[in-house]
């Protein structure tokens, strides 16, 4: 049976496993959206505008991601560690 600490670490990785799932469902979303934009009639400007604030709202998650990546709380289970493609 594991202890109070165990439990707590091992729910602080779980926590952040699936914390770490939802950064990389987003930046996926994003790069959805971008391909829309992109895709799009929208003005010069107002494409330039959309995807200035898409790759602003990448950089925040993919930041997020290294920051729990150095944490080393996250736990790949089969992922290449150290290797993230975006």
């Amino acid at each position: 049976m594991l202890d109070v600490s165990e439990r707590i670490v091992s729910r602080a990785v779980d926590l952040t496993n699936l914390l770490m799932l939802k950064y990389i469902t987003m930046l996926e979303d994003l790069k959805v959206y971008e391909a829309q934009v992109e895709a799009s009639d929208m003005s010069p400007e107002d494409k330039e505008a959309a995807l200035s604030m898409i790759n602003l709202l990448k950089n925040i998650v993919v930041k997020e991601i290294y920051s729990l990546a150095a944490e080393g709380l996250f736990n790949g289970n089969g992922a290449q560690q150290g290797s993230v493609a975006f």
